[in-house]
């Protein structure tokens, strides 16, 4: 795309608006685009210009990775219904495609904004999981199974310390017992040999096989990037990806990580325990999946950046993909908003949804405006 627009000093590519079937040939203004699809299928096989425009593309937008223009260049909102005439690279996609030919390539810049690209894609899952993945780091979880993702970390609507003790309580169940679970599981997520399932609709069936192949597709598309790694700690299971292509250098950054949450507790002179037992869950504000490198990720893991909120609001952000990193204080509530036109909103009542120490709000809204500025 970016040859073609470069060699024919063009800001937008034209695209087909309709299916091969119903119309053969192209149009002159879209004689380019099938010159680029058909260049594109000689090396990659198996694109079509319907593909391209109806499935690849469509996939692209959503990384992040290019932009989609209706009749007017007006730019079409990613998600939404809509003819798309026109297309170009996006900021994300320019970049991408400068660190693929940079010589040599930067691996960790190229892992980096692949891990962007993903995460656009899975509407910021992957902010998500990596702070599951360290709460669970520090329950000495350091690991999950493909099973113990399908079962527990794919339903994002559970709060996060319920999930933690889920997958702790089934690590306590011996072998046997974790397989006799799986096996009762495949019995009932299982619509052709279950009655429970007859005369329902599809949306309503259960498919075991189904719901395993799309946590192994996420595994394949997890292991290549910034935050997780498969198979470092133990065979075939997900994990922090610690070292030079993480944003963890070392072990001893976890620890860290652990040292600044006991020191929210102290700093906030709130009694840790108690609010365990009341649902009340430590949250970084700004997500340390966001840290586009070690350096970024100390910043932000910092108790500065944290807030004590209750599980209910929290799986709230969570199922936003944890993109309401916006703190904005009315007295001492809090509205945590994402950068949307308008905003998704979480709503939190001071003492209610969060706790703090109200004398350390200025240090909290510098902190968070500071963040948001340098990011």
């Amino acid at each position: 795309m970016k040859e073609t627009l470069e060699n024919n000093k063009i800001s937008h590519l034209r695209i087909r608006t309709t299916d091969l079937s119903k119309r053969p040939t192209n149009t002159h203004e879209e004689s380019l685009y099938a010159q680029m699809t058909t260049q594109l299928s000689r090396t990659l096989g198996r694109i079509t210009q319907d593909s391209l425009r109806k499935n690849i593309f469509v996939d692209m937008e959503r990384m992040g990775l290019i932009c989609r223009f209706n009749k007017k260049l007006k730019l079409n909102l990613v998600g939404e219904r809509h003819i798309t005439y026109y297309v170009n690279l996006s900021p994300l996609g320019e970049k991408f495609l400068q660190a693929s030919l940079q010589e040599p390539p930067n691996p960790f810049v190229l892992s980096r904004l692949w891990t962007d690209a993903l995460t656009n894609l899975h509407g910021g899952f992957e902010n998500t999981l990596y702070a599951l993945m360290l709460e669970l780091s520090h329950h000495n979880v350091p690991s999950i199974s493909l099973e113990e993702f399908a079962f527990f970390i794919s339903d994002i609507e559970n709060s996060q310390a319920y999930i933690v003790d889920l997958i702790c309580e089934f690590r306590a169940l011996s072998k046997f017992q974790r397989e006799q679970i799986a096996e009762c599981i495949k019995k009932y997520a299982n619509p052709k040999e279950n009655d429970i399932y007859k005369g329902l609709d599809k949306t309503a069936l259960r498919d075991y096989h189904n719901w395993i192949n799309e946590a192994q597709q996420m595994f394949m598309l997890l292991k290549d990037n910034v935050l997780f790694g498969i198979g470092d700690k133990r065979k075939g299971e997900l994990n922090l990806r610690v070292g030079d292509m993480g944003l963890i250098k070392d072990k001893t950054k976890l620890k860290r990580s652990q040292a600044e949450k006991e020191e929210y507790f102290k700093q906030h002179k709130i009694n840790k325990q108690a609010m365990h037992k009341s649902g009340f869950e430590l949250h970084h504000i700004v997500p340390l999946a966001l840290a586009r490198d070690q350096n970024e990720f100390s910043v932000l893991d910092r108790w500065q950046n944290m807030i004590l909120i209750d599980g209910y609001k929290h799986a709230q952000i969570s199922q936003n993909g944890s993109r309401n990193i916006r703190a904005k204080f009315k007295d001492l509530d809090i509205d945590f908003e994402d950068f949307k036109i308008p905003p998704h909103v979480v709503s939190c009542i001071f003492d209610k949804n969060i706790k703090y120490n109200p004398d350390l709000k200025p240090l909290m809204e510098s902190t968070n405006t500071s963040l948001l500025h340098a990011l």
